[in-house]
């Protein structure tokens, strides 16, 4: 007996074609640790182009709570998943299990821009400087890595 394999989407896909200054206006009034989850399942490009549209306050949060995460609950992916769609859906009346570490860190820092970048670098620098460290030395590696 053959099982049929369904495709099944990638959680937060429905927000993959929505602008990032709308997801950021949004997120404002999310947890940091909420927004970190979400940008964690986006690609990087778009999980920056969300982050610095973030009062500024926030970036350097949910980029330490990406590099710091552990393993997540996929009850728990699927609980926010629900409750963001629904509010996206709510606002706009439109259809709009992954682990956190340095490396997405890293990986998000390097589609942004230089000076938002700067600015999120010095406000870890602050705040944990350790890990403003380690992802400093990833960044070189990694460029050095990538073609």
């Amino acid at each position: 007996m053959k099982i049929k394999q369904c495709k099944k989407s990638k959680p937060f896909d429905f927000i993959k074609n929505i602008d990032p200054e709308n997801l950021a206006q949004i997120f404002q009034m999310e947890h940091p640790q909420t927004i970190a989850l979400v940008l964690l399942h986006l690609e990087p490009k778009k999980a920056s182009a969300i982050l610095k549209k973030l009062w500024q306050e926030l970036q350097a949060d949910v980029i330490r709570r990406i590099a710091c995460s552990d393993r997540v609950s996929p009850i728990v992916i699927k609980i926010v998943e629900t409750e963001l769609e629904k509010t996206i859906n709510s606002l706009y009346n439109e259809e709009f299990k992954i682990l956190g570490n340095v490396d997405n860190a890293v990986k998000i820092f390097n589609s942004m821009n230089r000076s938002s970048a700067k600015q999120i670098m010095t406000d870890l620098n602050k705040d944990d400087p350790g890990l403003a460290e380690e992802i400093k030395k990833r960044k070189s590696v990694f460029r050095i890595l990538t073609p």
